[in-house]
């Protein structure tokens, strides 16, 4: 009787082994032969991206920072120009990853740390820095407000 036992216990592992590894083996031809799934390409021009777009013109619309930066004696210019130079220095590296690498030379932005390794940290600091100082030259005119 317990001869009988062993022997099914036996014949039931090598079995349970047997199908174990044809499946493994059929798994592993399925994912050899599909091609690569395609990533869904994302519009460039969606509700979100043109929500924030009017969103920002009409913040500066119907604020009136343009008026106060050309004629308010409150604002302090030597900040201005540290400030502009950052901003722009942010907007260009932001222009370079997105345009250039991204539009023309189709690389994916997965790609873009490895291949420029300094440039999100380098556009980040000049926007933290550019914004620190517009906020000083700006801190008096909006003080009386």
């Amino acid at each position: 009787m317990a001869d009988d036992n062993d022997r099914s216990a036996v014949l039931r592992r090598r079995v349970q082994t047997r199908l174990a590894e044809s499946i493994m083996q059929q798994l592993q031809d399925d994912s050899q032969d599909k091609p690569p799934a395609k990533e869904e390409k994302l519009s460039r021009i969606n509700v979100h991206t043109i929500f924030w777009l009017v969103a920002s013109m009409a913040m500066f619309y119907y604020t009136d920072i343009a008026v106060a930066l050309r004629v308010d004696p409150r604002i302090n210019w030597l900040w201005l120009f540290p400030g502009a130079v950052m901003m722009g220095l942010n907007v260009v590296i932001g222009v370079f990853l997105i345009v250039w690498l991204s539009w023309i030379k189709g690389v994916s932005t997965d790609e873009w740390e490895k291949l420029y390794p300094s440039a999100i940290p380098t556009a980040t600091a000049s926007f933290i820095v550019g914004r620190y100082t517009c906020t000083v030259k700006m801190y008096y005119y909006f003080e009386a407000h």
